[in-house]
């Protein structure tokens, strides 16, 4: 592999002197010279090197013949993909002095795609845990724009990524969307400071929060080569809607749900707009959209405004995340996580996600309890706080926005 990887740097540097033409005529005349070293002298490994030669100069039949020869080698199976692909491209092919050849996805010929399409199914088939076969009928999917088989494969390609990173003693990526005003916060730190995570950086857009909070792809996805799955951790307050499902069908084979009781969580999110308005966040205030002279409102109306306003909100995104993988074209497995559990015992709820991503609770480094204080992130963590804070009419009337069944199965009931 050595040899392999310095005869091709050597070659990359000496033919970016060259014209595509001349890198063509000099790859040819290489790639015949050592063919017929590996013929005469039966030298097996010399293919490794053939087989790049042969692609640049579009020498797909002995690209072809190099496949019969050695049907148990992988790289074989990537070589082929990559000459039926190429060829398929046909005349577009002249356009790599623009483009890069291995993004391109215009294919000229149907019936050449479909061959592509058929080969790339039984090299997975052959090779079911390779994860560069798996990216790249995912790409070859969306071609033709068939986003479900894309997906699919996106997916497999991250599944596998994950249980090789297992198997290494790493974590792949762990994402989390969080219902806001549900100890997210601490639960993302904790997450982090336990695995000695990096947060990986995707661009998020929430200023208008629920109706417009979109997770979009992540750079690295824009590059033509395979990008592995990164290490580090992603939260935010993203809805389940389709756009974002889809998304993160594409970065992640799994992920976490963290929610609470809407009843409580709509005390929390009153105090965090109090505590906004002190502190002067105008932005903050701007993107939740409160109504006008709300801060002068008697508590009972600010309360009655939540009613009518946060709590539907908190049903619907809460919902959303119970039925997405009800959605066409998502491949996620989804851990919930309920706050009611995770405040009364930290230690089971963290315990729980370790098991999630099949990581060893020696290598987490579980954290202290929080610490609460009026006006902070951490303001009471309680669970039960709305039944001392609204009146059995209001009680009465945020519980008819609650589907009565969560009330039980998360053991909201009091």
């Amino acid at each position: 592999m050595y040899l392999t990887n310095l005869f091709k740097k050597l070659f990359n540097i000496f033919s970016s002197f060259l014209s595509n033409k001349n890198k063509k005529i000099l790859s040819a005349l290489i790639c015949d010279w050592l063919l017929f070293i590996k013929k005469t002298l039966r030298i097996s490994f010399l293919k490794n090197y053939i087989l790049p030669l042969a692609l640049k100069a579009e020498k797909h039949d002995i690209i072809k013949n190099l496949f019969n020869d050695h049907q148990d080698d992988v790289e074989t199976y990537r070589y082929y993909e990559k000459s039926l692909r190429y060829q398929a491209l046909g005349k577009n092919c002249k356009l790599e002095n623009r483009f890069l050849k291995d993004s391109m996805l215009n294919f000229e010929s149907q019936e050449k795609y479909q061959e592509l399409i058929s080969f790339n199914n039984k090299a997975i088939e052959k090779f079911p845990k390779d994860i560069l076969l798996c990216d790249r009928l995912a790409k070859n999917y969306i071609a033709n724009g068939n986003i479900q088989k894309s997906l699919f494969y996106f997916n497999q390609s991250l599944k596998i990524q994950r249980n090789n990173k297992v198997k290494n003693n790493k974590f792949g990526n762990i994402i989390m969307s969080s219902l806001p005003r549900s100890a997210g916060d601490w639960l993302s730190k904790s997450i982090v400071s336990g695995l000695d995570l990096k947060r990986i950086e995707i661009p998020y857009f929430d200023s208008w929060y629920p109706d417009y909070c979109i997770i979009n792809f992540p750079n690295y996805y824009k590059h033509h080569k395979f990008t592995p799955m990164p290490e580090g951790f992603w939260s935010g307050h993203i809805p389940a809607l389709k756009n974002n499902l889809i998304n993160l069908s594409f970065l992640t084979d799994k992920m976490i749900v963290n929610f609470r009781d809407p009843r409580q969580q709509m005390i929390s999110f009153y105090h965090h707009l109090e505590r906004m308005s002190i502190a002067g966040n105008y932005l903050g205030l701007m993107q939740y959209k409160i109504p006008e002279n709300y801060f002068f409102w008697s508590f009972e109306k600010k309360i009655d405004w939540h009613i009518e306003d946060t709590i539907p909100k908190s049903v619907d995104w809460i919902n959303g995340w119970l039925n997405a993988n009800k959605h066409q074209n998502v491949n996620l497995e989804i851990l919930y996580i309920n706050h009611h559990e995770t405040a009364k015992n930290q230690d089971l709820t963290l315990k729980k996600i370790l098991s999630f991503y099949n990581i060893d609770e020696k290598k987490f480094n579980f954290p202290q309890k929080p610490k609460f204080q009026n006006m902070t992130h951490n303001r009471l963590g309680s669970v039960d706080e709305w039944k001392k804070i609204l009146s059995n009419n209001q009680i009465n009337k945020v519980n008819n926005l609650i589907p009565s069944d969560w009330l039980k199965k998360y053991n909201w009931e009091f």
